[in-house]
């Protein structure tokens, strides 16, 4: 009797040993496929902040493989849905204005002649591999009136772009593949007043003054 006693407890403890085992295992791969899952979550965002959508929503798809119901990985996926093209055009603009422009030197210049000189910086120091594709809209020819002098060295591109548009009255819009310059709102409306005024003060002509006689 005390034989098949002793037998029945090594088996409960080699049970018991193998069951914790097993349960040290588990918790060791969980622990593994969250580690995992946070991995694939951070190579998704650091894809998402470069502008790199493919690349993010392939990590993306790799950490709900593993997890289903990760926050964090979730709200990433509805963010994208909603604004990954905001973020592929904040990348190009990042991009521009990253190019060192070595020296820029304008005279007098007007807005049109201004951007073509800065397009052809950009395009030389990157190598190619920037092109703003600069294109103004500007129906009321507002900006032609606008006579820039500047001189700089060493500077980014988007800081020189911003010293012409304030220079001119004018914003910039980063696009897929074109950067569109228009006048501001406010630059529009003083030219509107301008040309009102200056129709107001216009002298009567000879046949208006025939007409009131």
């Amino acid at each position: 009797m005390k034989r098949i006693t002793t037998i029945i407890k090594w088996s409960s403890c080699i049970l018991l040993t193998t069951a914790t085992l097993s349960a040290q295992e588990t918790i060791e791969e969980r622990k593994q496929r969250a580690e995992q899952v946070e991995l694939f979550y951070s190579m998704a965002e650091r894809a998402y902040e470069d502008g790199d959508i493919k690349a993010a929503r392939e990590s993306l798809r790799s950490a709900l493989a593993l997890n289903r119901s990760h926050a964090h990985s979730i709200a990433l996926a509805r963010k994208m849905r909603t604004g990954g093209n905001q973020t592929v055009l904040a990348k190009r603009k990042r991009i521009f204005n990253a190019v060192m422009v070595p020296r820029v030197e304008l005279d007098e210049a007007s807005l049109r002649e201004a951007i073509k000189v800065l397009a052809m910086v950009v395009e030389k120091e990157s190598k190619g591999k920037v092109i703003p594709n600069f294109v103004i809209q500007d129906k009321h020819k507002v900006l032609d009136e606008a006579k820039i002098t500047l001189k700089l060295r060493n500077v980014p591109a988007g800081d020189v772009l911003d010293h012409l548009l304030r220079s001119a009255g004018a914003s910039a819009s980063f696009g897929k593949y074109t950067t569109i310059i228009r006048p501001r709102k406010g630059t529009v409306a003083s030219k509107a007043k301008e040309v009102k005024a200056e129709t107001a003060a216009e002298p009567e002509s000879d046949k208006d003054k025939d007409k009131d006689e």
